[in-house]
Formats: C-alpha cells, sequence, structure tokens
C-alpha cells in the first residue's frame, strides 16, 4: 500500500513535466536568447494584458522581432528620445547583448513580442550575477542607474511589424 502513494506522485510529476513549456533557448556567434513560454509567470510591474492574454513566440517570431529592431533600431530611439541617440545598433548586433523575448496578445488582437535587451558587454562577472542572476529562467527587470545603463525594452507588433521603445 505505500507504493501507491510514491506511484501516484511520480506520475503526477511525469504528468506535470509533460504539461509545462520550457524557455527555449537559442544563440548565434555574438549573444544568446531566451523565449519565455506562455505558462511563464510574469510580476505584476508589466501591467494586466501582457500577463493575462500570454502566447509563446516561435524561434522564427522572435529572430524577425529582433532583425526588425536592428534594423530600426535608430529611428526608434530617435522618436522616443527626441533625436539621434547615439548608434548602438552595430553594438546590438555584434556584442554581447543578450535578448529575452515574451509574447502577448494586446486590446486589438495583435500579437506582441517584448524585447528585453540585456547588455553583457563589458561586464564584470559579479556584476552579470548580481544584476541578471539567472536571466534564462527569469525575465530581467530592475530598477536604477545600472539598469538604465544596461537594458533596453521594446515591444515588436507582428501585424504591423513596428518597434516602440518601452
Amino acid at each position: 500500500m505505500k507504493a501507491q502513494p510514491t506511484l501516484t506522485f511520480l506520475l503526477l510529476l511525469a504528468f506535470g513535466n509533460l504539461l509545462a513549456q520550457e524557455n527555449i533557448i537559442y544563440s548565434n556567434k555574438f549573444y544568446e536568447s531566451v523565449i519565455f513560454p506562455k505558462s511563464y509567470q510574469l510580476g505584476f510591474f508589466l501591467g494586466e494584458e501582457k500577463l493575462t492574454n500570454r502566447f509563446t513566440p516561435t524561434i522564427s517570431q522572435a529572430k524577425l522581432a529582433d532583425s526588425t529592431l536592428l534594423f530600426k533600431y535608430e529611428e526608434t530611439n530617435e522618436k522616443f528620445f527626441g533625436k539621434k541617440s547615439p548608434s548602438r545598433r552595430e553594438s546590438i548586433a555584434s556584442s554581447k547583448v543578450n535578448r529575452q523575448f515574451v509574447g502577448y496578445i494586446n486590446h486589438a488582437g495583435d500579437s506582441i513580442i517584448l524585447i528585453n535587451l540585456l547588455d553583457f558587454s563589458k561586464r564584470t562577472k559579479s556584476q552579470i550575477k548580481n544584476y541578471f542572476h539567472d536571466w534564462k529562467k527569469n525575465y530581467i527587470i530592475g530598477f536604477g542607474t545600472f539598469y538604465e545603463r544596461n537594458t533596453r525594452k521594446y515591444q515588436f507588433n507582428m501585424r504591423t511589424k513596428e518597434i516602440e521603445f518601452m
């Protein structure tokens, strides 16, 4: 009789793991990217819409969002900052600026991909451990000078192909 609870627990554990989606990690020679699944629990700070109407972006959707960001980087930042910001397009394309992707459906029914850029270039291992700890498992958001200088958040509309700074 004692084997029955153990067997039940093991079956529930195995079944639960089949239902849970894992983060999708992919990379190129310059940076790594992680896609968070629909089931990933985001913090409340992103807003109700981004928490409830979620989808898991595919690798091809994340790559499209990323390439659009690279193509429209200066234009997007100029709209937000009101002036041309120093060009970082080359640096975000070719340095250790890792990416996190999250998908949600907005109030208009459009699929939106959040792009979180994490600048690992010129950071010490200690800084990476302290500020970007488990970035492949946890969506990184922070406040203060370090995060202002080393993270950027954008959203990509899959229907209109527009990028906006957040």
